[in-house]
């Protein structure tokens, strides 16, 4: 996740990837040999193929942010952004919901915007 470089970096996060679809041939060293643009964090890809953590956190599209507290707590669920769009120079006036909690919450405030409507296409799931 590049888009959080040099704004979070320096603070104890942890980034997590769920894939929570059924994807053929999407297999651990599938995804191993796939370019990593987050290796400046602590990262992990969870392999969801039964889609049980998907589920569990009721995600419905890809991508679909959810960021935890330390203690376990939901603190954001939502778009990564506030711009639906595949335009890149979109981003530059978009608000990006997921960075504006990591940085509320490390500094000890409440997020502001706790819940967004994802967008994107579904997540399909295998059964």
């Amino acid at each position: 996740m590049s888009i959080y470089r040099g704004t979070v970096r320096r603070k104890p996060i942890e980034l997590a990837a769920v894939a929570t679809a059924a994807v053929p041939g999407l297999t651990p060293t599938a995804v191993s040999s796939a370019p990593d643009d987050a290796a400046d964090f602590d990262t992990a890809l969870l392999l969801d193929s039964e889609g049980t953590v998907g589920r569990e956190y009721h995600a419905t599209n890809t991508p679909h942010m959810f960021v935890v507290s330390p203690e376990g707590k939901l603190i954001y669920e939502g778009a990564i952004d506030s711009t639906p769009s595949l335009d890149p120079d979109d981003i530059k006036s978009s608000t990006n919901y997921v960075k504006v909690a990591l940085n509320e919450a490390m500094s000890g405030k409440p997020v502001s915007t706790a819940q967004t409507k994802a967008y994107g296409c579904s997540v399909k799931y295998a059964h």
